[in-house]
């Protein structure tokens, strides 16, 4: 069974959360930033489900700390407001709306897990040409 991290402050929500997709993945939960990155270390889920606005993190800065930390971390963003293509943009493999229903979070859980091997392997490959193109500069 797949582990999601839910980052999220709202004990509500995730109660809803472990209600609906728990049947489907093992629900871990952080409610600040924090916390989430203790999680992740020790329990190395295969998905965050991440709220962009916690206690100790706002907007899209909570985003690019995760994609910084953890670069190889499917995370999909859900929020009740922002802006999809900026998350996308910044890292994360998913953005959907709190206003959506439950099932549309399980789909895109489902497809940031799927996609985690490829996005892997394209960090593989800019390291990779990183390191070429400073062994070829290092040798002209």
């Amino acid at each position: 069974m797949a582990r999601v991290l839910m980052i999220e402050d709202d004990l509500a929500l995730q109660g809803v959360v472990r209600d609906v997709l728990g049947s489907s993945f093992e629900v871990a939960f952080a409610d600040c930033l924090l916390d989430a990155i203790v999680v992740i270390k020790s329990q190395m889920p295969d998905v965050v489900l991440l709220d962009l606005n916690l206690p100790d993190s706002r907007g899209m800065a909570t985003l690019t700390s995760l994609v910084n930390a953890f670069p190889n971390l499917p995370i999909v963003v859900w929020s009740g407001a922002g802006e999809a293509a900026e998350a996308i943009r910044l890292g994360a493999d998913e953005f959907i709306l709190k206003a959506g229903n439950m099932e549309a979070v399980h789909d895109a859980l489902t497809r940031a897990i799927a996609r985690h091997p490829f996005k892997s392997v394209r960090e593989d490959i800019k390291t990779l040409q990183k390191f070429i193109t400073k062994d070829e500069e290092t040798h002209q």
